[in-house]
């Protein structure tokens, strides 16, 4: 199985959607604890990487992942 990672890109592309938006404070200093609560959901979610994921969070309906992932 091939380890997950967040890369540069991704945390850009999510510290920037409105998806994160309540922590519109993101900073690349912090990368490493929204690294490890991203991968923690995308597996806890069975995708196959963040793209999946992201993916996913923008248009699931219920917004009950995008509470989980705030709530980590």
């Amino acid at each position: 199985m091939t380890e997950l990672a967040i890369t540069h890109e991704d945390f850009q592309k999510f510290g920037n959607s409105s998806i994160a938006k309540p922590a519109s404070s993101l900073k690349q200093s912090k990368s490493y604890f929204v690294d490890r609560r991203l991968i923690d959901r995308i597996e806890a979610t069975g995708h196959a990487n963040f793209r999946n994921y992201f993916t996913f969070l923008r248009f699931e309906a219920g917004g009950g992942e995008l509470q989980a992932l705030t709530n980590a």
